[in-house]
Order: C-alpha cells, then structure tokens, then sequence
C-alpha cells in the first residue's frame, strides 16, 4: 500500500512576505554599503594628498629650496569663501621679499620634473571651509572651520611655456609650501591643516556633503602628516 505524502507549497501571501523582507534587508545593506564606500573615498584622498606632502617635503629638504604642492581652485562652494579643489601637482616656488600684512609671499618658478599631476579619488574634494558640526550656534552653516597655513603662489603670465598648463597663467594658486629645512611655511602654530570632504564637482560648483570630511594636518615643525580617520 502506497503512502501519500502532502508536501505544503508557499502561498502567493507568504512569497510576497518574503520579497519584502528581503528587499528591506537588502536596502539596509546597500545603504551601509554606500556609506562605507563613501567614507572610503575620502579616506583614500587623505592618504593621496599626504602622500603629496611628503614627496614636497622630501624635495625640499634635499635639494635645500621652496617646494610647493598647488591645490588649484576647481569650484566654488555654498559657504562664503569656500573653494573645492580635486587636483595636486609639485613645483617649485620664490620667496618674495615683501609680506602683505604680515603673510610671505610666493612665486612659481617651474613645475617639477617627472612629477604629474595627483587627482583625488571620485567623490573626495579639498574645501577650505567645512561646517563645524560640533558647534551649538543657532545657524550651524555660519560657523564654519577653515583651512589653517594655506599660501598662495602667483603664477606670472611668463614662467608657463606649456599650453597644457596656460589656464594657470597670471592666477594665484593656493598651495602648501614647504621651506628649504623641510617644514611647511605657516604663520599658524598649528601648522597646516586641510579638509578632504565626501563630494564631486559639477559645472564648476561643489556638490556633495561638506558636514562629512575628514583632516588631514601638516605638522609644524616635522612636516609630516596626520589624519582624523
């Protein structure tokens, strides 16, 4: 005598129950997913621009003269004064005899031999100014921290022979600039510091979330650098 077994199938309800379960679990995934992505990104433009640094310093040291990492201005942001930048490249750089209230003054000698130019990871940007979250100000996109320590270069129209780099001609170019001993050239004692934020660059305007950044900071008196992450 043959034995039936019943074998129970899934209603279209409980499939259904299913699906959504799995679509709600897997939107959580994605979302952490993406975060961490993100936070990736900027950590790894951390590293790039650190990395920058630290050749700049090498070379300053070594060849005993003014080496400067350029940070040219990419973008304008929403914050009053604030700039993005998504590129680095090493030149070398003059000391002006002359201060404007107080800050040295530098001039662009010449790019660089070898080097190329660093661009930051997709969805990492320099800022000069990020929101400072942690300050209790009734309007918290007012209160801002800005970048410590930056100077600027001026580029004169005839120290740039290439067309590749015309567009840089008669600008001042914000940079870090290392001196001859190897240390950043700052009238800050905290030395140098930068914001790598989560963002792109679209029709020249910065677009991305400035409230999630991360420091990177040129140490005083070793020049060498140190992140928040």
């Amino acid at each position: 005598m043959k034995t039936r077994i019943l074998r129970r199938t899934f209603t279209l309800m409980e499939l259904m129950l299913v699906i959504a379960v799995a679509a709600i679990l897997m939107s959580i995934g994605a979302g952490s997913l993406f975060s961490a992505s993100q936070g990736s990104q900027v950590r790894q433009g951390c590293v790039a621009l650190g990395g920058k640094c630290a050749v700049a310093r090498s070379m300053a040291a070594s060849t005993y003269s003014y080496v400067a990492v350029l940070l040219p201005t990419d973008a304008l942001g929403d914050i009053p004064e604030q700039y993005a930048s998504r590129s680095a490249v090493l030149c070398k750089v003059e000391m002006i005899n002359k201060s404007v209230e107080g800050k040295k003054q530098f001039r662009f000698v010449d790019f660089i031999e070898g080097q190329t130019w660093a661009m930051l990871p997709e969805g990492a940007i320099i800022l000069s100014k990020v929101p400072d979250i942690g300050n209790s100000s009734i309007q918290p996109e007012f209160v801002t921290k800005n970048t410590i320590g930056i100077q600027e270069v001026d580029i004169p129209n005839d120290r740039i022979n290439s067309n590749f780099y015309s567009w840089l001609k008669g600008k001042k170019v914000p940079a870090i600039v290392f001196s001859p001993d190897g240390q950043p050239e700052s009238e800050e004692i905290a030395g140098v510091i930068l914001y790598v934020a989560n963002g792109t660059i679209l029709d020249k305007k910065f677009n991305g979330k400035a409230e999630d950044n991360r420091s990177v900071r040129i140490n005083p008196f070793t020049g060498r650098a140190d992140y928040d992450y």
